[in-house]
């Protein structure tokens, strides 16, 4: 059995680590999901979505008789994430906030409503562009 010696040891480690972190920082720039031009944003996802509430990443998209709306997850009255709905409500929570399907603040404690995010859709490739500021 031969055995190492700490400095290819430590090489070895330092490598790995280094190489997972690369990894990770790899996958939070998105390469695939997102292009970026001057001060603007542009996350491209694919446009399969039912009908009803989706929640995905950092947004909600709303789709109601084939229209779709998309909102910022974060309530508007302490920036806690919304993740799930009640009916034909959007809930948070954190304080039990509540919105309408169309981001309209039913009750508080939010005062305003859900921030819309602007989008177009592209029906050759059947995908969803969103315009995020930067």
């Amino acid at each position: 059995m031969e055995l190492i010696t700490r400095k290819a040891f430590l090489k070895t480690i330092i490598g790995i680590t280094g190489s997972f972190l690369a990894y990770l920082f790899y996958k939070s720039l998105k390469i695939n999901d997102h292009i970026v031009s001057s001060n603007r944003v542009q996350s491209v996802i694919k446009n399969d979505f039912p009908e009803g509430f989706s929640f995905i990443n950092d947004i909600i998209l709303v789709k109601k008789n084939q229209k779709i709306e998309i909102f910022s997850d974060k309530c508007t009255h302490l920036g806690c994430k919304i993740n799930k709905s009640s009916g034909t409500e959007l809930v948070c929570s954190c304080h039990g906030s509540k919105f309408s399907d169309n981001g309209q603040v039913i009750s508080g404690p939010a005062l305003k409503n859900l921030k819309k995010i602007s989008f177009q859709l592209d029906n050759l490739r059947n995908v969803i562009i969103l315009n995020n500021e930067a």
